[in-house]
């Protein structure tokens, strides 16, 4: 038979050494003919077909008629790198969203895009920049240390005058060569779109909108220049926004306690202090701060009108301190005074009656600082509250935006003598000029407190502190000019087209 003949001839083949290889079997067995190879070769294979399912289709699918168009408005990326998984899980999710849309018969445009200006970018770039520096240096030195000649002179510092214009060309070069990198990425994630029409904000026509756009605001007048409290980081040497802080879990801090001695008492204050148990006291406002490099700014204390305060002192000193009622307690344990040590010399004064005092600036015998006075106010705040501290708040408006918003109304301009590395200038006075506020400059404000016998207590205070998001160092508030967009304006117009021009899903 067939089957005994095909046995016997493999028998045979099988006993003769020269058919003894790997292909023994190979034209016995019947398989049948593709022209599908054994292997994906995903690798190579991918890039030919990918277009076919995101670039081509998107295009088909944009020249088709649909009753209906979706747009995709996608916030860019910063140009300042590769992708991580955030990036493909934000483009990927919204890949899908297009897909589904166009698959339900839409008409669906998306054009990809980089944001290429900002902070990030030029932090980015310097930063390639000095790794570029390093390496040169590094491959300099082994040139000299194997005794070759040197073949590539190390780089030229950028000229001060023009620090600003090397930035930008570094900046530009960094973010093209991240454009490159991230569209390429994002072409291997398959996402749904024309990667070969996208946009950058630093290409002249996007620019040129952005300029008319932000001229055609200041014809309108919601364009004007602000002077107020912001977010400043001085190792950025930049203002930041909420989105751009984040906390330092244990930044050490100095908590201080300190007198701010009644200059002129208000009418009711005044009553208060000529009672017999006040007679021949020496009474001030004890104040709490963890900022005291803030002093030299100081221009107001704030108290609440809501609380009761008290006046208190040590045993039988001779100083005696207006702190709130309901922080006794708690003020007590702060100083680190005993329960029966504390004398209670007056009790239930309204914080209403204590507006209108006026007291000499803490500072006020340091040289050279601007405009601290002997007879500066006492102001009701809405900020003040009773959770901790004293119940009277140190007011600089200059470094605070409740401190800001509080003394507007009553005139006080904020003041900050701070510059944008974090030192104080000029206005501070002769002896903190030049000094960093987080370190030495804070600690010559306690210096001098002390020498004047103004510190009731100092310790240090760890609590959670914000910080720059990309240098994780401390920021502080610093009262700039700024610019300013006058959004109240548009409110009524923004609120009417939300009712009726937007379809919410």
């Amino acid at each position: 038979s067939s089957s005994s003949s095909a046995f016997s001839a493999t028998s045979a083949a099988s006993a003769s050494p020269a058919h003894n290889d790997a292909h023994t079997y190979q034209d016995s067995i019947l398989l049948p003919s593709t022209s599908f190879p054994q292997r994906a070769n995903a690798a190579k294979r991918e890039a030919l077909i990918a277009p076919t399912v995101t670039s081509d289709l998107y295009r088909k699918m944009r020249c088709r008629a649909a009753p209906e168009s979706f747009f995709l408005l996608d916030g860019p990326p910063y140009a300042n790198g590769d992708l991580h998984i955030g990036h493909a899980l934000n483009k990927i999710l919204k890949d899908l969203i297009l897909r589904y849309k166009a698959m339900r018969g839409f008409n669906v445009e998306y054009k990809p895009g980089w944001d290429c200006h900002g902070l990030p970018i030029e932090l980015y770039a310097l930063k390639e920049k000095e790794k570029e520096e390093k390496r040169l240096k590094k491959k300099a030195k082994k040139a000299s240390a194997s005794g070759a000649p040197e073949t590539t002179p190390p780089p030229a510092p950028p000229s001060p005058h023009y620090a600003a214009l090397e930035i930008r060309r570094l900046a530009r070069a960094a973010a093209e060569r991240a454009i490159g990198a991230q569209k390429d990425s994002f072409k291997s994630y398959s996402i749904f779109s024309d990667w070969e029409h996208t946009y950058k904000t630093m290409d002249p026509q996007y620019e040129a909108a952005q300029l008319k756009l932000f001229y055609k605001l200041y014809e309108e007048g919601l364009i004007y220049r602000g002077f107020k409290p912001v977010h400043w980081s001085p190792s950025s040497r930049t203002a930041l926004a909420e989105a751009e802080l984040e906390s330092l879990d244990r930044h050490c801090s100095k908590s201080l306690f300190f007198p701010c001695h009644i200059s002129t008492p208000s009418d009711a204050l005044g009553v208060v202090l000529s009672t017999a148990a006040l007679s021949g006291v020496n009474t001030s406002f004890l104040v709490w701060t963890t900022t005291p490099w803030t002093l030299p700014a100081n221009r107001a204390l704030c108290i609440n009108e809501g609380e009761e305060y008290i006046v208190v002192r040590k045993s039988d000193d001779k100083q005696a301190y207006i702190i709130a009622q309901a922080l006794l307690d708690h003020v007590r344990e702060e100083l680190g005074w005993e329960e029966d040590e504390m004398n209670i010399l007056a009790r239930g004064i309204p914080g209403a009656s204590l507006v209108g005092s006026t007291y000499q600036h803490p500072l006020l015998h340091e040289s050279g600082i601007e405009g601290p006075s002997p007879q500066q106010p006492v102001l009701a705040g809405t900020h003040v509250t009773t959770e901790s501290g004293t119940g009277v708040v140190h007011t600089a408006p200059g470094h605070g935006l409740e401190d800001f918003r509080t003394c507007l109304p009553h005139g006080i301009e904020p003041f900050s003598p701070v510059d944008g590395t974090g030192k104080f200038t000029r206005e501070a006075g002769d002896r903190f000029e030049g000094k960093f506020i987080f370190e030495e400059g804070n600690a010559e404000v306690l210096a001098s407190l002390a020498e004047q016998g103004n510190v009731v207590r100092v310790s240090d205070y760890f609590h959670r502190y914000p910080c720059d998001w990309r240098t994780k160092k401390p920021v502080f508030f610093r009262a700039t000019g700024q610019w300013f967009a006058g959004v109240s304006q548009i409110v009524p117009k923004c609120q009417h087209i939300i009712d009726n021009d937007i379809r919410f899903i």
